[in-house]
């Protein structure tokens, strides 16, 4: 084996190493996506149960405020999901 091989051996899988890291991140960017999207979920179903609490208590300024933080939090929730749409598209093409 000579020099000009052994750079180009060593040249293959520095890049296969390299993909696989590329891999990893976008695998470890849809999990943490993931989890952020949830959590959004699970808080704009909270304010709406606020929201409901709070109309059965006559406190419509306080209904008023919970739909606001529900919407915000459902915007937030499309936000990731988008990501994670995005990552998805990436991770095809990668893998």
């Amino acid at each position: 084996m000579n020099i000009k091989q052994l750079k180009r051996i060593i040249s293959e899988e520095l890049k296969k190493t390299q993909e696989d890291i590329n891999s990893q991140k976008l695998i470890y960017g849809k999990y943490s996506t993931e989890e952020t999207y949830k959590k959004a979920i699970q808080e704009a179903e909270t304010w709406n149960r606020v929201a409901i609490e709070a109309l059965s208590r006559n406190r419509d300024d306080l209904a008023r405020e919970a739909l606001k933080r529900k919407v915000e939090a459902k915007k937030q929730a499309k936000r990731h999901q988008e990501q994670l749409d995005q990552i998805a598209a990436m991770t095809e093409n990668v893998l």
